[in-house]
């Protein structure tokens, strides 16, 4: 294969390579590329060299194809060889950003949020794609105009706060009781908390499943 030739093919095969990186990355997130661009560059003459059969590796392999990466090439046929390659790939997708200043401690609806195109790769943090995954939950910090949502940035809201009267679910080993209580924390969903038995006065610790319900379990282990 003349060295032109040689040049083209390689540098198809990662081009294509790359390119099926990008596309089980989006599969991964469950986003749609709205551009990318991959520019590729070889080292130590590998571009030059004849081969029919290649097989490309990533140190990073389990890293997002993004910015700068070290490919390290395998010639298989008709003799074999390696090289290095470098490729330089940026991916525009859309992501959540706030539409609007956004305090502190909000929790967040759709009127504050939209989507706009972003480069993903000038991101240090994997965003938020979608809407619906960013509306409900409570800001960390101050977002201002423009500010990429990721899930770094937000938190469960709180389903239960002190002195809510609740229902607490109580297991002993398979048999359920109900029965009133009162929140003496606030709990996200999931979190532990103290709640105190409204009939015994006795104070228990329980789980936050939702809304107004304790589950208790005390359960042999």
């Amino acid at each position: 294969m003349p060295p032109a030739q040689a040049t083209s093919a390689l540098a198809a095969a990662l081009q294509q390579h790359v390119e099926k990186e990008l596309t089980q990355y989006g599969q991964r997130l469950g986003i749609r590329s709205q551009k990318q661009q991959i520019e590729l560059h070889f080292s130590g003459g590998a571009e030059q060299q004849s081969c029919s059969q290649w097989r490309f590796e990533r140190p990073q392999a389990t890293e997002p194809p993004l910015g700068r990466l070290s490919y390290r090439i395998e010639c298989l046929a008709p003799v074999t060889w390696t090289g290095r390659a470098t490729a330089e790939v940026k991916y525009w997708a859309k992501v959540v950003v706030a539409a609007a200043p956004v305090a502190k401690d909000t929790q967040l609806s759709q009127s504050v949020l939209k989507l706009q195109l972003q480069e993903l790769g000038s991101l240090s943090r994997t965003p938020l794609f979608h809407l619906n995954d960013a509306v409900g939950q409570v800001t960390k910090r101050r977002l201002n105009r423009g500010a990429v949502v990721s899930p770094f940035l937000l938190e469960n809201p709180y389903v239960i706060s002190r002195g809510d009267l609740v229902t607490m679910r109580i297991t002993i080993n398979g048999f359920a009781a109900v029965t009133k209580g009162t929140a003496l924390e606030d709990a996200r969903k999931g979190e532990r908390l103290k709640v105190q038995n409204n009939s015994s006065g006795k104070v228990l610790q329980g789980v936050a499943e939702g809304s107004g319900l304790v589950a208790i379990d005390f359960t042999a282990k």
